[in-house]
């Protein structure tokens, strides 16, 4: 079991240069978990790359539709007074707190291309390729 953060949930369902990395670290490890932010953070990156790229904006909507679908089932509820506390004591946003909560929580990896979260967490907070090595 690991904890993904929403940088990897784009990754894996949209086209990109880590898609393929995104697929094989699933494969790896298909059970996954991850705060219910990560919806609304998800929803943020769509809003972005609407404006970046002229995405249609029903093709982003169905997009967040279908991924929601598959990533509800993968939600674990945050204890967000640990996670205030963690981003506190670790320097990081409550974002970012929120999936270091669960990984501290039950004891596994935070896969993340977020390098400064992997600086300031690098005991539990690792790459998609430094996980795939493992």
């Amino acid at each position: 079991m690991i904890v993904i953060d929403t940088c990897i949930v784009f990754h894996l369902f949209n086209e990109t240069s880590l898609n393929s990395k995104a697929q094989k670290l699933i494969e790896k490890s298909p059970h996954i978990i991850l705060p219910p932010i990560w919806q609304e953070e998800y929803a943020n990156i769509l809003v972005k790359e609407s404006r970046k790229n002229f995405i249609s904006r029903s093709s982003l909507l169905d997009n967040y539709d279908k991924v929601v679908d598959q990533l509800a089932p993968h939600e674990i509820v945050v204890n967000k007074k640990q996670a205030l506390r963690i981003a506190f004591e670790a320097n990081i946003s409550s974002y970012d707190a929120q999936f270091v909560e669960l990984s501290v929580r039950y004891a596994i990896w935070l896969v993340t291309e977020d390098k400064e979260l992997i600086k300031k967490n690098s005991r539990l907070a690792i790459s998609m390729e430094d996980f795939l090595l493992k």
